[in-house]
């Protein structure tokens, strides 16, 4: 290149020229690496201090939460949020608000709990009364006077009443569900039939819940909803009712109850209908308070099945099953005389850290539809159904399910729907509302509106399961494995219940995403749209995710359940082979017991004549024998008397060491 050129070339091409000549000029070493592996800088990228959040963290929501002042205006988010989709807006626990009003009600219902306690107890201990009661019991000559006011009635038909009350006065719950928003309202029992028809213009769906059993007071509620308004049936779930000849679904779901007070009303049941003056519960009839047409039809019902109306047949349909109730058909969708009071207050899962003090239950919903946007459902006494990291704090509420949206479903339907109304939902039907309930229902109980802060149920019994293993590798202790076969006994009861329902719900909500698929077809040629909400939730989402959830409950039920049975079988043959041991080795003790007999019985006699002879008599003093002689005699009678028990305690042993070498001489002369 001439100098001419050199300097009319840019800067940075005369740069290059220069690095050219020079690496032309000088030699590369070898450990100099090749222009191939040279290290370029990389341009520096423009990073922003402090990125932007398009919102804040659920712990600096949760943080801001709670420095404000707790007051009844100040809603908890997470509980308008569906189950499917809080996760993903999680913005953490918010501080529990509780008003004075509640916390009057809940000290009320205690003191109630506290007297209806006392009042069995005396009851049961008449000799715990005061002496003015038997006065009054000696000087009453009114049989209809000692009837209302004898001190023991009085006493039993207060603790009837606040366990037991009348079908009549058993609270019911009204939500109207309008476009915007909606209405919650509570009646008895008696006064239903008001609500059946006569809704608001501008509510879309109503929905009623009744807390009662299967039975034949539920059977006339049923038949007289299905009866009255428009009379016909809302769009028929053809595939997602377990009786195909019945196109109404209903499935059971699993719920928590307090064990201490599931206790104690089992106990109240068992010794109140056994009193002849509480034979139709604290009035005259068990029907008091119901209106001329339930009465006739419940009475009809009676006939029909060839059965008297009796009050506690119709209380005791209340109750929620026992897990292992499922296997003696207590909660079958044909039984319609309700569960059987159980006399197995335990349960394995009771005895987890977290879930102390609680049961865990089956309780059947049921839910009937009209097509005027009527809704009627049914359960037994449901008890806490979401996991969290309060429950404890939520066992010991009284039972009020449906007053709590942080426990249960059916507050969690019914608070979350009268805040937002049926613009959230994918098509304002009653159909969908069926759909929500259901898919709800069906996977809890689960920890996912707490946002996973406690303890699963599957977790829980995995815990029980790592507990027990670690016992069975322990020494052998007295009592110990009997306790432990109960507790696999009890976890395999329980598991195989939960699979089971699992299972039921699975076949249940797989015929569901048949009848939705078939309503939205429905909906479409019969003009009705969807919302448009960014939160909606179609029906085939819902019960797709559900069935997710159910799933996985299922498989790992089964997991656990194969689990625990091959923990038991090895727990038997443990506890065999440790047997076995223990009976070698007290054969082995007897043996030397036999051998210490033996030697006994050689001795003594030695010993006695020793003495005897020793004594300053004429005898072995003065005969011409020395000791030697004597221990020539008796020494040599003595060993081979010892070497005869010996062999003859273990001959066994000496046969087997015998048949061994043998064998191992043999194998030798083959080997040479």
């Amino acid at each position: 290149m001439s100098p001419s050129d050199d300097g009319d070339a840019p800067p940075h091409e005369k740069e290059s020229s220069s690095t050219a000549v020079t690496e032309t000029s000088d030699p590369i070493p070898d450990h100099t690496p090749s222009p191939a592996t040279l290290e370029v800088p990389l341009p520096r990228l423009q990073v922003p201090s402090q990125p932007k959040y398009t919102r804040p963290l659920p712990s600096e929501t949760a943080t801001r939460l709670a420095k404000e002042p707790l007051n009844e205006a100040r809603r908890r988010s997470n509980n308008t949020r569906s189950t499917r989709h809080i996760l993903l807006h999680f913005t953490g626990s918010v501080p529990r608000y509780t008003n004075p009003e509640e916390e009057r009600r809940k000290a009320e219902w205690e003191t109630k709990r506290k007297s209806a306690l006392e009042a069995m107890e005396r009851v049961a201990e008449p000799g715990k009364r005061s002496r003015l009661s038997h006065l009054w019991r000696v000087t009453t000559r009114s049989e209809k006077l000692r009837m209302h006011h004898e001190p023991e009635d009085c006493d039993a038909r207060q603790a009837c009443n606040f366990w037991f009350p009348q079908p009549a006065s058993v609270p019911i719950h009204i939500c109207d569900f309008r476009h915007e928003g909606g209405s919650r309202y509570t009646d008895t029992l008696g006064h239903i039939e008001n609500w059946f028809e006569s809704k608001p213009d501008d509510v879309n769906v109503r929905w009623i819940h009744v807390p009662l059993g299967k039975g034949t007071l539920q059977s006339t509620i049923e038949d007289m909803f299905r009866y009255t308004g428009s009379g016909e049936i809302g769009k028929p779930f053809l595939k997602g009712s377990p009786d195909p000849s019945w196109n109404y679904p209903e499935l059971s779901m699993l719920t928590f109850v307090n064990q201490e007070r599931y206790i104690e009303k089992m106990d109240a049941f068992r010794f109140l209908s056994n009193l002849e003056v509480l034979a139709n519960g604290v009035g005259d009839d068990p029907l008091q308070g119901l209106t001329r047409r339930q009465i006739n039809d419940v009475t009809w019902r009676a006939d029909h099945i060839g059965k008297p109306i009796d009050f506690w047949d119709i209380v005791r349909a209340d109750f929620p099953n026992p897990l292992p109730e499922r296997f003696l058909g207590q909660s079958s969708n044909t039984n319609v005389k309700g569960p059987l009071p159980t006399e197995n207050d335990k349960q394995a899962i009771s005895e987890h850290g977290h879930f102390l003090n609680s049961m865990l239950m089956s309780c059947q919903l049921r839910a009937f539809h009209r097509s005027d946007g009527y809704l009627l459902t049914f359960s037994n006494q449901t008890g806490v159904d979401y996991l969290g990291k309060p429950f404890q704090e939520w066992l010991q509420q009284p039972d009020q399910f449906m007053a709590d949206s942080e426990t249960s479903i059916l507050a969690h339907v019914a608070e979350n729907f009268t805040s937002s109304g049926t613009s959230r939902w994918h098509f304002p039907t009653v159909e969908w509302l069926i759909v929500y309930i259901m898919t709800e229902a069906a996977t809890v109980p689960h920890n996912i509106r707490q946002g996973r802060n406690s303890t699963s149920l599957l977790t829980a019994y995995q815990d029980i399961a790592r507990e027990l293993k670690q016992r069975q590798k322990r020494p052998w202790e007295r009592g110990e494995s009997p306790r432990l076969v109960r507790r696999y006994l009890n976890c395999l009861e329980e598991l195989r219940a939960i699979a089971d329902l699992a299972r039921q719900k699975v076949g249940i909500l797989n015929g569901m995403l048949i009848d939705a698929e078939r309503f939205e077809a429905e909906y479409a040629k019969e003009g009705i749209l969807p919302n448009d909400d960014d939160e909606r939730e179609t029906m085939k989402e819902r019960i797709e995710w559900a069935i997710d959830m159910v799933k996985e409950q299922r498989d790992d039920s089964k997991f656990l359940v194969d689990y625990f049975e091959t923990a038991l079988t090895e727990l038997f043959q443990l506890r065999s082979i440790e047997q076995n041991e223990m009976a070698i080795v007290a054969d082995s003790q007897n043996k030397a017991v036999l051998l210490f007999t033996g030697v006994t019985i050689v001795f003594l006699p030695l010993s006695f004549f020793t003495s005897y002879f020793g004594m300053n008599l004429q005898g072995v003093v003065d005969t011409n024998k020395d000791e030697s002689y004597f221990w020539s005699v008796c020494g040599s009678i003595a060993f081979v008397m010892v070497l005869s028990i010996v062999a003859y305690a273990f001959r066994v042993d000496l046969n087997r060491q015998l048949h061994m070498r043998s064998l191992a001489k043999m194998k030798a002369i083959k080997g040479l």
